[in-house]
């Protein structure tokens, strides 16, 4: 079965087990660094908002020997977990005085996004693009989801990148609050997590040489939290914690690890330890950057 006739056959099956009043559509969405996904979006009885599932990954699995009938179900499931109860108030989004509380920033890599930032508000930072987006809470149910923020949102609200800017500043720490975690205390809960946790000997996490430890920085939500490296003072806060400057590793667009320089590590190889986890381990569209940066308390801020 070739791509076409998969999403065809999906399609088909969608329409025979969900009941009208429906909408069923696949539509191509670029996503963050360019990547171009099959988004199948369900809209029944007269919703305004639907999950958008990516097809993709689930044809992969389909080449890689997995039934059509059993990513079918996973495909319907996912559907089902996440299809929202009731519809969104789209005045939080289209009135400029309910939305502006809800507006936020995120980072992105600046020439993995060219095409994209053509479209869209954007601040240069570093060889970043600070970005903006409308988070959405769903009435009763758990998570939220957001709305990327287009140069027309600015015309139809009659804003200023700036505006834009100051809003999302206060909002951002406000909405998506910092975190900060040992990455063993989060390895050893990883862990304990797994079937086999019992036979793993605690020494194994333990630091050689007495070293500084590693801290991964996102937040709460784990939603686009390398943007916490943005919140007014908080580098500073952790600076003066730490007694350190620090090299920041940005392991996605959803967290970044932080590492003091007291640590004696060679920052072309964690550039490297970057770049290996990058090609091995994210998804195309996660990839923040390619390379370390470095905290300098002296100048209180993010050098290259």
């Amino acid at each position: 079965m070739t791509y076409e006739e998969f999403k065809f056959a999906i399609m088909d099956r969608l329409q025979a087990d969900i009941k009208d009043p429906k909408t069923i559509s696949i539509q191509p969405v670029t996503r963050n660094n360019g990547c171009r996904l099959d988004g199948l979006i369900i809209m029944e009885g007269g919703r305004n908002i639907a999950p958008t599932i990516y097809l993709d990954p689930f044809f992969e699995e389909y080449q890689s020997g997995t039934g059509f009938s059993v990513l079918y179900e996973k495909i319907l499931s996912v559907y089902r977990q996440n299809r929202p109860a009731c519809d969104i108030n789209v005045r939080c989004f289209t009135d400029y005085e309910a939305a502006k509380d809800r507006i936020a920033f995120k980072l992105i890599h600046r020439q993995r996004n060219e095409e994209l930032l053509k479209n869209i508000p954007f601040i240069p930072y570093l060889d970043l693009a600070i970005v903006f987006y409308c988070l959405i809470d769903f009435p009763n149910e758990p998570g939220n989801g957001t709305i990327l923020i287009h140069n027309s949102h600015l015309d139809y609200w009659h804003i200023s990148l700036q505006e834009l800017f100051e809003h999302a500043q206060k909002n951002t720490p406000r909405m998506l609050h910092q975190s900060l975690r040992d990455i063993q205390d989060v390895i050893t809960e990883l862990a304990s997590q797994l079937p086999s946790a019992g036979t793993i000997p605690k020494a194994s996490f333990v630091r050689e040489n007495n070293e500084p430890s590693m801290y991964i920085l996102s937040n709460r939500e784990n939603l686009y939290g390398a943007g916490c490296l943005l919140y007014q003072g908080l580098l500073a806060r952790y600076a003066r914690q730490m007694d350190s400057d620090f090299y920041i590793l940005p392991s996605s667009v959803h967290e970044v690890i932080l590492i003091p320089t007291s640590s004696k590590r060679d920052l072309q190889k964690m550039s490297e330890m970057v770049e290996s986890v990058n090609s091995s381990a994210l998804q195309p569209e996660e990839i923040l950057s390619d390379h370390a940066y470095y905290y300098s308390r002296e100048q209180d801020e993010i050098l290259m």
